[in-house]
């Protein structure tokens, strides 16, 4: 497997257990129990900032400019 591959596989699979703490999210918030809402939401931006850095790093290896 190539190393773009690899980049993009990972991306995915980032982007699929930040899906899962957005799930835990509105369970929490269903429930009313608020400190886990927040720790959820947190998660999520987390695994989302970890998503776009290596989307970038998968258009550079790719040879794509990002803006």
């Amino acid at each position: 497997m190539s190393r773009e591959a690899k980049t993009l596989l990972l991306a995915f699979v980032i982007g699929g257990i930040g899906g899962g703490f957005l799930t835990a999210f509105m369970d929490a918030v269903r429930v009313g129990n608020s400190i886990v809402a927040i720790l959820c939401v947190a998660l999520w931006l987390i695994m989302f900032m970890l998503m776009w850095c290596v989307i970038r790093h998968w258009r550079k290896l790719k040879g794509w400019n990002p803006s």
